[in-house]
């Protein structure tokens, strides 16, 4: 998609390109209907988005010059494969004064190396940095000292 017209054409996504689109289980958009539920032939991850659906609604935002709404369509791509209860675990640890510098780290390498999540391994490490800058960061413990008796 290079251009406005083109991103036009194709939004609604639903209306317009109906194929191209399915859920996170795989079922194809036209078959995620009320009557499917009822047969019981809808599963969970079928009333979730796929990550393909997200990056085509991003190239229609790009292309239509919303830049930003394209690049958090693309970071919302990457979580798709995150289990949610990991994802909720890290939305905690980024509260601020919820973690130290180290574990933010280790989120980071663990979005990069075992979700394959560059977009989103960036973001946790800026916001370690910024977190760091602005005193945000959950103090590391110090061992104790033993006071002599």
């Amino acid at each position: 998609m290079t251009g406005r017209k083109e991103a036009r054409a194709e939004y609604p996504l639903g209306q317009r390109i109906p194929s191209r689109l399915k859920s996170k289980g795989g079922m194809p958009y036209g078959e995620i209907r009320l009557k499917s539920l009822r047969r019981g032939s809808i599963k969970a991850d079928d009333l979730s988005i796929n990550a393909d659906t997200l990056l085509i609604q991003a190239q229609v935002a790009e292309g239509a010059g919303y830049m930003q709404l394209g690049s958090n369509l693309r970071r919302a791509a990457e979580l798709v494969k995150i289990p949610n209860t990991r994802l909720l675990e890290i939305y905690e640890a980024l509260r601020p004064k919820h973690s130290t510098f180290h574990e933010l780290s280790e989120i980071s390498n663990e979005l990069l190396r075992k979700y394959d999540a560059p977009k989103n391994a960036r973001f946790v490490r800026e916001a370690a940095n910024a977190y760091r800058d602005a005193g945000l960061l959950r103090p590391t413990k110090t061992p104790q000292s033993n006071p002599k008796s």
